[in-house]
Order: structure tokens, then C-alpha cells, then sequence
């Protein structure tokens, strides 16, 4: 009675093996296959420096007078994102 349960599990992990097996065999053919008639177009990759924060109030803020006073508040404030954000907010609501 146990001779019998351990060859059925000893041929059900046989089974599973092997449709494994060749299921891990066949997805790295078949991806071989694809790469080779279908290539990635690789692209280069762009390196973008930190701008400062007057750089991007400015890029924000069109009136003079409005972008002195958030280039102002944020350099007081810091270059923190939430701080910037802050300073843009006050800029544009005078």
C-alpha cells in the first residue's frame, strides 16, 4: 500500500519535471526566435542635470515681478520640491 502511493508520487514529480522542463526550454527557444526577427530599438539614454530652483521657477513664472518674488522665496525656502512648490504657489496667486 505505501510502495503504490510513493511510485504514483514518484511519477507524478517525474511528470512535473519534465513538463517543466520543457516548458522553461521552449519559452527561452521561442524568445531567441522573437529577438532575432524582431530586435529592440535601444535608446540612448539622456543624462539631465538637476536644474536650479530659479531655472524652474522661471520655466513656470511669465510676469518679472511674480518670478523675482519666487526666485526669492525659493531661495530662502531651499531647493526641496514641497518648499519650491510653496514658493511657485504664493508667486502666482499675487
Amino acid at each position: 500500500m505505501i510502495d503504490d502511493g510513493l511510485i504514483i508520487m514518484g511519477v507524478g514529480m517525474l511528470v512535473v519535471f519534465t513538463f517543466l522542463t520543457i516548458m522553461v526550454l521552449s519559452m527561452g527557444f521561442m524568445s531567441n526566435l522573437i529577438l532575432r526577427f524582431f530586435p529592440e530599438n535601444e535608446k540612448p539614454i539622456s543624462i539631465s542635470r538637476k536644474r536650479s530652483a530659479a531655472a524652474v521657477v522661471a520655466s513656470v513664472v511669465t510676469d518679472d515681478s511674480e518670478q523675482a518674488i519666487a526666485v526669492a522665496a525659493a531661495y530662502t525656502l531651499g531647493t526641496d520640491n514641497s518648499e519650491l512648490a510653496a514658493a511657485i504657489a504664493v508667486a502666482h496667486s499675487l
